[in-house]
């Protein structure tokens, strides 16, 4: 994730690639889908260190971002980044890793 790579809180980030992710099975009929509500809508960042959230929109509303802080968790090797769609109970959980930009030229610069 390129927010990730660029250590930057943007959250218009996060829910653009959250956005191309498959929420509903398309084996549901339309009346059983909900939609999204930008107002329920909330994404935190989560330290794996235990200590508090950082939250970024909160009910479709931007946060007032301690960027200094946001730079700490970004530089963390773990964290878990939130998002609430507020459209239910379900959930799922998405594994991704920061490729950097030297793994990005290493792998790039070889042919097999």
């Amino acid at each position: 994730m390129t927010a990730l790579y660029g250590k930057d809180a943007n959250w218009g980030r996060i829910l653009c690639a959250a956005g191309y992710a498959l929420i509903t099975p398309p084996t549901h009929a339309p009346s059983e889908v909900e939609d999204i509500i930008p107002e329920k809508t909330n994404v935190s960042f989560v330290p794996t260190d235990g200590s508090a959230e950082l939250k970024l929109l909160v009910n479709g509303e931007p946060e007032q971002v301690d960027e200094a802080r946001a730079s700490e968790i970004l530089e963390m090797e773990d964290l878990e980044i939130l998002v609430r769609l507020g459209t239910g109970n379900k959930s799922t959980t998405h594994w991704t890793c920061d490729f950097s930009h030297d793994y990005v030229t290493i792998n790039g610069d070889y042919r097999t």
